[in-house]
Order: C-alpha cells, then structure tokens, then sequence
C-alpha cells in the first residue's frame, strides 16, 4: 500500500482512510521562462530563468466507516502553514517541500462515514534525496574526501564552517574556496557560520556573518556562492581550522 506522509504525520491509516490516487506526484515541474516576441518575426524568443516552476499536486483519499476520518484527515493537513515536508513511500529516500492549499470533499453519503476527498498541496519543483541531507566532513589536502552528484540537476548546498577556517570544494577545472573569519568577534557563543548556497545568506541564528566570508574564486570566473554540478565529483578539503561540513542537498523533478 501508498502511504502519504506530512509534515511527519501519515496522512493515511490503512484502515479508515486509504489512497486512492496518488499519481501527480510524478508529475513534472515546468521550466521558467521570459518569452519575447518580436513583431514579423514566428514563434517567441524564450529567456531561460534558470529555475522551474511550483507545481500542484492534488491526492485523493477514500475514508471508510468511520465518521471522524474526514475531521482527523483535515486537522492533519488544514493545520500546518508554509512549506512542510511531503513524502510519498512509492517513491523512497525523496521529499518535496509542500504547503498546503486546501480540501475537495469528491462524494459522501448521507451520513458521511463513507466518502472520497481530494487535498491540494503547491509544492516546490525539487524532490530532495534523502542522501543529500546527510553532514560530509571535508579532509585534509594529503587526503581529500570526495562528493558525487549522483543527479543531472545542480545542487544548491549548505555549508557549516568554523571561525578562522578554509575550505575548497574542487573539481576538473576549478572549483570554490570559501574563507571564514573569526566570527567569535561577534560573540564567544558563535561557534560556526551557515553558508546557504540557495538563499544567499551567512548566519547563525539570526545573526547575519556575510561580512566575515571571503569567496576567493569560483568555477564562473567571479565570486559566486559554491553550486554542485549534476554527475560531477568535487573534493572536500580544509586548509584552515578542521571541521567543515557540507550537506549537499542533492535533488531531482
């Protein structure tokens, strides 16, 4: 059986609720695009973004003889706000980050005990694997540890560094190196700095430490937060103070 799971609650129990259809899940994302068009001139002219889109997926559920299935389903979902993790265990070792959007009550009975209904949710395009949550501690120059995207998609990661650290995610032609201050300037209790490579930001906790990280070259030419290529492998290494991490968040649609 398909169980489908939010936020870490099974939405499902096998026994009152069951579902019935879980096939958008494999619905894929579209890609964004700006499109042009040009007066005397067929067809547009398409700017890719970079990015795809958010896509909805809607499951269906069939509640049987019980009256309170239809209330514990919506109490599950209704009350969760902003992006929770969504999980379908037909496909393993993946999630989506997905809000809530709402409820279509399909068919009931007059007394409501038996009944299908439909739940939307608006879902971010990646589907993460569960692997690229998982801490690798970079090595040393004399023994580098090495990272494979196993994914055609680039990966965004996280990067745990310590004050006074140094560290190089190279590959074939380059790679990033990224250098942390003290940030125990800031305060003694601050002991590591968050690198999101996604949103752009530098903190621990709500204490912004963009200013003490120096990105000293990137595969781009320029300084650019660090980004893992699909079916590239990078090497992990500390120059400086021993200890970073990285998370690298792999992901496919």
């Amino acid at each position: 059986m398909i169980d489908i799971t939010f936020d870490g609650v099974q939405l499902n129990d096998n026994s009152n609720i069951y579902v019935a259809d879980d096939s958008e899940w494999y619905l894929i994302p579209e890609r964004n695009y700006t499109a042009y068009s040009i007066a005397g001139r067929s067809g547009d002219l398409l700017q890719d973004n970079g990015k795809y889109n958010n896509i909805e997926r809607a499951f269906k559920f069939d509640l049987i003889k019980n009256g309170k299935a239809l209330p514990t389903l919506e109490a599950n979902v209704a009350s969760k706000v902003g992006y929770k993790e969504l999980r379908n265990s037909d496909d393993p070792g993946c999630y989506c980050m997905a809000a809530y959007e709402g409820i279509e009550r399909l068919a009931f009975g007059q007394l409501k005990m038996n009944g299908s209904v439909e739940i939307l949710f608006n879902c971010k395009p990646q589907k993460f694997l569960d692997s690229g949550n998982n801490a690798v501690t970079a090595g040393s120059s004399s023994n580098p540890v090495r990272i494979t995207n196993p994914t055609g998609y680039t990966a965004k990661p996280l990067i745990r560094m310590l004050p006074n650290s140094d560290l190089e995610l190279e590959n074939y032609y380059g790679g990033f190196r990224l250098q942390m201050g003290n940030i125990t300037e800031v305060s003694s209790s601050i002991t590591y700095a968050l690198i999101d490579c996604e949103t752009l930001e530098v903190y621990n906790g709500t204490i912004n430490l963009a200013p003490y990280l120096t990105i000293v070259g990137s595969v781009v030419g320029n300084e650019s937060f660090p980004f893992l290529e699909g079916n590239t492998s990078y090497d992990l290494i500390d120059r400086g103070t021993a200890g970073s991490t990285v998370y690298p968040r792999w992901w496919k649609l």
